[in-house]
């Protein structure tokens, strides 16, 4: 039943992580790509993930020194498990329970005896499967496909042979669904090898749909529920603050063409009960209910994002919601309502200015909206793009970001919907270019603050309508690592999920 010699054989090549060279080869490179981070420090989120994969190469070299290999493989892998600011790695949740279920495996292929075998290859596909349910949560087509690779392999090696297939077979419906054509091939490849025919017994892989995105917005109501989560991984244990969101609004006509969009009955609501000595957690409440409020945006014809419309009233009725806020939450005067004062009064100033609020709700509506307008997308394609957009961590710098996003096929507009998917999923991933990074730092050393050791993540998912280009949900996902020489780690990750509910103009929301 068990069938190690091929089984060990299959887990050499992957899916994603094609070892093609020796160990020697694999750990030269990533030791070379270790020493350019080196004098970021060992928090270092790029750091932390080349020891990962430095695990990962030791892992799978169990055909010499094995017991060596699977130690230095164990020990790499703790920089990476232990280190809490691994974290803000965007595949954090299922590249853990990946990793160690293929620490698992490797010690499995290094054991004495059957039961050995046996049992460490049932902790790897346990730990598989929790990276499989990590990866589906996340939406992260390419980790989900190389898990259920693995998962159908443990099966395998376990003489499942009917499981083992059935989840190479959900791989590769995954593979032709969203797009994911070379992998898709591969886990062809392997399905053949296993089944012992030949490869085109198996359904080639179809071609892969394309979507012309097309404005075409139109008045209606609005209804939207969010989530926002911040996590600071700078202290220990993290800190984690959750903030639930609704508004309801509409989609205006514009004179002159285009559309208002106005939102009214902003709700915000924390998740963690604040006492009165609570100063610090009641003001982070208090200005995030005062940044939940927006002014009426101005869209035009073509879907451009024009500007605010009558932002001085908005901001004279801002101050005076702050105000009454205030007021209710700090009802006598005394040092905390002063310095809760001077806090809205910044946050008012210098984050809710019409040039700030502009610049954030026009690069919102350009990742959402305005750029695709017109695109014609092929599923699975990874495409690239140049954007200056704020430094996570630091808002009011703005840099050159290289944006890479991708089409991944069809998807019900909302979690709940039955009927046949009409919309489309695209996930953009955004960093700063390694250019703008360099530029800040000679900047910074200039003026005698030290080196900057910055490093993040922008990750942004979006459901549209493909014939309207009216978004169903934004899920985005930031992570920051920030430190100047001989000062603090500033490391956090922020989630934000918007859902909306379109409804004909003149209804009644439910909610």
């Amino acid at each position: 039943m068990l069938n190690r010699p091929l089984a060990a054989a299959l887990l050499l090549v992957s899916p994603l992580v094609a070892i093609a060279s020796p160990l020697t080869e694999q750990l030269a490179d990533l030791d070379a790509r270790l020493a350019a981070v080196a004098s970021h420090g060992p928090n270092f989120p790029e750091a932390i993930d080349l020891h990962r994969l430095r695990a990962l190469a030791y892992a799978r070299a169990f055909q010499d020194e094995c017991r060596a290999h699977q130690a230095a493989a164990a020990a790499e892998a703790a920089l990476y498990l232990d280190n809490p600011h691994a974290a803000l790695l965007p595949s954090y949740a299922s590249h853990r329970y990946s990793l160690t279920a293929t620490l698992a495996w490797g010690r499995g292929q290094c054991s004495d005896t059957e039961d050995e075998l046996v049992q460490e290859t049932e902790t790897a596909r346990n730990d598989a499967l929790r990276a499989l349910e990590a990866a589906v949560q996340s939406h992260a087509y390419d980790d989900e496909a190389f898990v259920r690779f693995q998962i159908a392999n443990y099966a395998r090696i376990l003489g499942d042979t009917e499981a083992s297939l059935a989840m190479l077979e959900s791989a590769i419906a995954l593979d032709d669904a969203h797009g994911l054509r070379d992998d898709g091939d591969e886990n062809r490849r392997f399905w053949a090898e296993w089944k012992q025919v030949e490869v085109d017994s198996l359904s080639p892989a179809p071609t892969p749909p394309s979507f012309t995105l097309n404005f075409r917005w139109h008045p209606t109501q609005i209804d939207i529920d969010s989530t926002y989560v911040k996590t600071l991984y700078a202290s220990s244990p993290p800190v984690t603050h959750t903030f639930d969101a609704s508004a309801s609004g509409a989609l205006l006509p514009r004179n002159g063409g285009g559309f208002l969009v106005k939102l009214s009955d902003l709700a915000v609501q924390s998740r963690a009960a604040y006492s009165d000595q609570d100063t610090d957690a009641r003001m982070a409440r208090l200005i995030q209910e005062v940044g939940a409020k927006t002014p009426v945006a101005e869209i035009d014809r073509d879907g451009n994002f024009v500007g605010l419309a009558d932002f001085d009233a908005y901001q004279q009725g801002l101050r005076a919601s702050a105000g009454a806020m205030l007021d209710a939450l700090f009802p006598s005067a005394g040092p905390d309502r002063a310095r809760a004062q001077a806090a809205v009064d910044a946050y008012v100033t210098e984050r809710v200015s019409k040039r700030s609020l502009e610049n954030d709700m026009g690069r919102s509506h350009a990742l959402n909206t305005a750029i695709w307008v017109g695109s014609t997308l092929e599923t699975g394609k990874t495409m690239t793009l140049d954007l200056n957009l704020p430094l996570d961590g630091v808002p009011s710098v703005v840099v050159l970001h290289r944006l890479e996003f991708r089409l991944d096929g069809a998807a019900p507009c909302q979690a709940n919907d039955v009927a046949a998917p009409h919309c489309v999923e695209i996930e953009m991933e955004a960093t700063p270019t390694p250019e703008a990074i360099n530029g800040i730092d000679a900047a910074l050393v200039k003026q005698g603050k030290g080196h900057l050791h910055y490093w993040s993540s922008l990750k942004n998912r979006i459901i549209v309508d493909p014939n309207t280009l009216l978004s169903y949900q934004q899920d985005m996902r930031r992570a920051h690592y920030l430190q100047l020489d001989n000062s603090a780690v500033e490391s956090e990750v922020t989630q934000s999920l918007d859902r909306v509910n379109y409804r004909p103009s003149g209804t009644r929301s439910l909610r």
